[in-house]
């Protein structure tokens, strides 16, 4: 049995989940509860996928809370949850990466402050489509 296919014997369509609980559920750790997780995103996101569900991610890190599902909710949810992951590489990585360039290459700040800008209106341009 493959790892994915144990987490998919332990789930059904509309539960919520999140690595604790699994692994309470389970009597196993937390990160073997993780790594079943992570198996079946691998496996469900393959190009001969054979998982019988979705799960999407709601928050992030340790507040991650799985949900299992592909009803027109579910597809909204999954949606917010990526554009609100963009922002946060945006806002916690890219954004700030480019201002220390510029401060380090003053030749180059204007430029990365314009990608930082460029960045930060098409995410908001992505906001306002995500219904």
């Amino acid at each position: 049995m493959y790892m994915w296919e144990e987490l998919e014997s332990n789930i059904t369509t509309g539960q919520q989940f999140d690595a604790r609980s699994l692994a309470r559920h389970l009597g196993s750790s937390r990160r073997y509860a993780s790594d079943l997780i992570q198996a079946y995103l691998i496996a469900q996101r393959g190009p001969r996928s054979q998982t019988q569900y979705v799960i999407s991610r709601r928050g992030r890190t340790r507040s991650a809370v799985w949900h299992v599902g592909a009803r027109t909710g579910d597809v909204r949810a999954l949606t917010r949850q990526c554009v609100d992951d963009i922002a946060a590489k945006i806002n916690e990585a890219l954004a700030p990466d480019l201002r220390r360039m510029g401060v380090l290459n003053p030749r180059c700040a204007q430029l990365t402050e314009a990608m930082a800008q460029v960045f930060v209106a098409n995410l908001n341009l992505l906001t306002t489509q995500v219904p």
